[in-house]
């Protein structure tokens, strides 16, 4: 029997049903990839590590904040590794502290590797490591260069804090011959403070340090201060530690802020980032840092816009330097 047209017409109709229907899910699939964040991965350290710590909390922030990219924490075993695997793109962005990143940056390590640390740059500054001196109030004590002849713990061997140590005894002309310096660890100098065997204790290290927080939780203390000129010449000796402001309150009983030195601990990424990924987690970083850092008081520090940008070991990425620029951060 013939067919009529209309059936006759049916195949060619549905085909072109068919084709157009092919076309919208391929735009709509498209569009979806388009929508779909970047995936950045974020070098940290070992969990319950403050640079672990500040990791999760600055990717909640970029992730709140920044739409376009989704951030991943990993696992990693501290700054030299976090600077190897951001410059050779193992990671796309990573918590590394000044120290380790001016030397990456300098080429002052990883000279036997291929990589370039010149790649290195930061997006902001996320928490410091600074000298704090801590005695009790009844000692009489106010300034660093007071402890000459007295007894005090400097660090272990060969830690930050005995580094730290060394360079501000240098300065003050102090020795084991006109003062008694002992090498304990972080808590021993707490505990050494506590039992009376020494005046004032050394630390290199997050502020507020738990050990110092909890002896001025049980006794009146002080945060020995040091003076202008001796700001100076310690800055000197290293050209990774900077300025660092603790606030008020961050012990207890601390009634003012006290002025030290130290190092930030810095969110870095490569050269290779483009320029408006770089510039939306700076702005991230800005604009959700007292939101998503507020439970770790160590973070505080980045709700300071000075402290976030400037004075950093190594250079901003362009982006970030640009999103700063524009926010009126920059000095």
């Amino acid at each position: 029997m013939k067919k009529s047209g209309f059936f006759r017409r049916i195949p060619a109709v549905l085909l072109a049903v068919a084709f157009v229907s092919g076309i919208t899910a391929c735009q709509g699939a498209s569009k979806a990839q388009e929508e779909r964040p970047q995936m950045l991965s974020m070098g940290t350290d070992q969990p319950g590590t403050h640079a672990f710590m500040a990791g999760a909390a600055v990717a909640s922030a970029i992730n709140n904040g920044y739409k376009d990219v989704h951030v991943d924490i990993k696992i990693s075993d501290g700054s030299p590794v976090n600077v190897k695997n951001v410059i050779e793109g193992e990671a796309s962005i990573a918590m590394i502290s000044g120290s380790t990143a001016f030397e990456a940056w300098d080429s002052q390590i990883g000279t036997e590797s291929s990589y370039d640390g010149k790649k290195l740059c930061a997006l902001g500054a996320c928490y410091p490591e600074c000298s704090q001196w801590i005695a009790f109030r009844e000692s009489g004590l106010h300034y660093v260069n007071e402890l000459k002849g007295k007894s005090i713990s400097a660090g272990v061997d060969a830690s930050v804090t005995e580094a730290a140590s060394r360079a501000v005894f240098e300065t003050l002309k102090i020795d084991e011959i006109n003062t008694e310096l002992f090498g304990l660890g972080l808590r021993e100098s707490a505990d050494a403070l506590r039992e009376g065997k020494i005046d004032s204790a050394h630390s290199f290290y997050t502020a507020p340090f738990e050990a110092f927080e909890i002896l001025a939780g049980e006794r009146e203390t002080v945060l020995l201060e040091y003076r202008e000129e001796e700001l100076e010449s310690i800055l000197c000796r290293n050209p990774s530690w900077c300025r660092i402001v603790i606030p008020a309150g961050q012990y207890p009983g601390q009634e003012k802020d006290i002025v030290t030195f130290g190092q930030k601990v810095l969110l870095c990424t490569s050269t290779e980032m483009d320029e408006k990924t770089a510039y939306g987690i700076a702005k991230a970083l800005d604009q959700m840092a007292a939101e998503y850092t507020g439970g770790h008081r160590f973070m505080v520090f980045m709700q300071d816009k000075d402290f976030l940008c400037n004075d950093l070991p190594v250079p901003l990425h362009p982006g970030a330097e640009r999103y700063y620029r524009e926010a009126g951060y920059r000095k």
